[in-house]
């Protein structure tokens, strides 16, 4: 008899300590998950507002860069890629279609290249001059 409930007593413990394993592994699991779980809200918190920040530091940086305006009828392929709104192609274009039409009369014609409209040229305005 002695014998069976020590059986017992040693079977209740064994079950106690493999409840306060898993018991331990669930709260070192939990943990671990709160931790994840913070470093992916914080990143969420951080990152827009660095691209935002980046994207704003660019854009400023395309508008302090031209200082004086760009003539447009003698502005080289790089000059004009000073002003916003204008990229390598565009740029290319303005020069052929000034090559092949002679100088712009009225900056209106820029938008008879294609790739500048109306919105285009309203926000290049500031920046060239004939």
């Amino acid at each position: 008899m002695l014998g069976i409930m020590a059986f017992c007593n040693i079977r209740k413990v064994n079950e106690t300590l493999s409840v306060t394993i898993k018991s331990q592994h669930m709260e070192n699991t939990m943990k671990r998950l709160t931790a994840v779980a913070l470093v992916l809200l914080a990143m969420a918190i951080v990152l827009p507002t660095t691209f935002t920040a980046i994207a704003a530091d660019q854009s400023t940086a395309n508008e302090q860069a031209v200082t004086t305006k760009i003539n447009i009828n003698s502005a080289d392929l790089k000059e004009l890629q000073k002003v916003p709104g204008i990229g390598p192609a565009t740029a290319s274009k303005i020069v052929t279609y000034r090559d092949e039409n002679g100088p712009f009369s009225q900056i209106d014609q820029l938008t008879n290249i294609k790739g500048i409209g109306k919105v285009t040229l309203e926000k290049m305005k500031p920046y060239i001059t004939m």
